[in-house]
């Protein structure tokens, strides 16, 4: 609350990077389970614009904000910034990222302040600023051509020029309460700054449910756009030999556990269970933990008793974000371990589809950029 009225006080106003700017928020802290699919979505969105509002090709800049904390002194940071920057969690969001985006000119940055990212950024690699035209006729995959930035909704001193919230379906809005008396990170008020409401999770809760969601964001925003994602499976990966694709059919009949440490580990379970496997245990940690041995030697022991009752070996099955976190940890198991690989995916309702949700981001940009940068 304090930062939205400190912001017009700000001698400067918020600081505007050159290219296009987007954030996507998550209105509850740590709930809306894979947010990082949807920044996939949006870079390949982005980079797929071969017209007007953007150039092409370009490339598309992530930014992803992570506090101090547990960052392995010892990992790698082949693309990523800010090197003196700590991640939760391993960076296993990074991580998950780099992979997905291997194949794409997507940059990855790292750290607080996102305006010092944005800027070594574009030192390094020069950007393509839409409103002039000298750089679309001298076009280059390397500069950037936008920014998406991860929960950044609530850093007013970063000017956007698209705002999309997340909600997640099946836990939307928590006790109603803002930090750190509830997991709001934002006021419902901040709702009418939204371009886009997602609603994810869609296909895991009732009508009712989704009519409520919508009837709440329209007390606050009655003309956004509201989109409905899932995170449809695709296939398990082996865990140590990620090239290694099965089927979700492979744990039809199998005992398995579930073993993860998202934001919203509900979700996980639910859609595994309808793979139909005889049975689903489940062990939950916090967002981002890292598995220590304690925790091994406790998952090790679960799966030796699920392995006595039903005289079957069973399977751990973990999201891609915990493989990513720690892919070594796993193997000392001793148990196969498949990794569950999904996709981000709009869903039809009210006639939109995710054609829709990439047209309505085109006209939407088109609109931003249609009336200039103000300083």
């Amino acid at each position: 609350m304090i930062r939205q009225f400190t912001r017009p006080l700000s001698l400067h106003g918020p600081i505007r990077v050159p290219p296009p700017s987007l954030v996507v928020f998550n209105g509850e802290t740590g709930k809306t389970g894979d947010p990082n699919s949807l920044h996939s979505t949006f870079a390949e969105a982005l980079h797929s614009f071969t017209a007007p509002p953007l150039p092409s090709p370009t490339s598309v800049l992530c930014i992803i904000f992570f506090p101090a904390s547990s960052f392995p002194p010892a990992s790698p940071l082949p693309i990523w910034v800010l090197t003196p920057a700590k991640g939760y969690g391993g960076a296993d969001e990074v991580k998950m990222l780099e992979r997905h985006l291997r194949e794409t000119p997507v940059k990855i940055g790292v750290g607080a302040n996102r305006a010092a990212i944005a800027a070594s950024f574009f030192q390094r690699h020069g950007y393509m600023n839409p409103k002039d035209n000298s750089t679309r006729t001298n076009l280059c995959v390397d500069r950037i051509g936008a920014a998406v930035l991860d929960d950044g909704m609530q850093h007013l001193n970063v000017w956007r020029d698209i705002e999309i919230v997340m909600v997640n379906a099946m836990m939307p809005w928590g006790n109603h309460r803002l930090l750190p008396l509830g997991p709001l990170r934002e006021p419902f008020t901040a709702l009418n700054r939204a371009d886009f409401v997602v609603v994810h999770h869609a296909d895991l809760v009732s009508k009712q449910d989704i009519e409520a969601i919508e009837s709440t964001v329209r007390k606050f925003n009655e003309s956004v756009p509201i989109f409905f994602s899932t995170l449809a499976p695709l296939y398990f990966m082996k865990a140590g030999n990620i090239s290694c694709k099965l089927s979700l059919k492979d744990i039809s009949k199998a005992i398995i556990l579930c073993v993860s440490a998202i934001g919203s580990a509900d979700s996980f379970v639910q859609r595994i269970k309808k793979m139909g496997p005889m049975l689903v245990d489940r062990l939950d940690f916090r967002d981002h933990h890292l598995f220590l041995p304690e925790d091994i030697d406790m998952i090790r022991k679960r799966l030796q008793k699920l392995e006595s009752e039903f005289a079957s070996t069973p399977i751990v099955v973990v999201t891609e974000k915990d493989y990513d976190r720690a892919p070594e940890v796993l193997k000392h198991l001793n148990y196969e371990v498949l990794v569950l690989c999904s996709s981000l995916q709009i869903l039809s309702s009210k006639g939109s589809k995710e054609d829709g949700f990439k047209k309505c981001l085109r006209q939407c940009l088109e609109t931003r950029l249609s009336g200039g940068y103000t300083t």
